[in-house]
């Protein structure tokens, strides 16, 4: 996270239903540090702020957590 430093999170939804949770929410930060990119290249940093939706929806078994799934909006500026 050394790319975004003041990271934050804005809950947008809670839910849980038997032995399933979901959270919606926004990622927020400033683009302040190098992002790594899966080819070793790094994009430097543009002080630019994102806002960046995203959802996780875990399965719990046991008080463990089994599965786990977490999606975000690529597209989202």
């Amino acid at each position: 996270m050394e790319a975004f430093p003041d990271i934050g999170y804005e809950y947008v939804n809670r839910l849980e239903a038997g032995n399933v949770a979901v959270d919606e929410w926004y990622f927020i930060g400033t683009h302040s540090g190098p992002l790594p990119l899966p080819s070793g290249e790094s994009v430097p940093a543009t002080g630019r702020q994102v806002r960046v939706r995203a959802c996780d929806i875990a399965i719990v078994e046991g008080g463990l957590i089994t599965s786990h799934h977490f999606y975000f909006d690529q597209m989202e500026r």
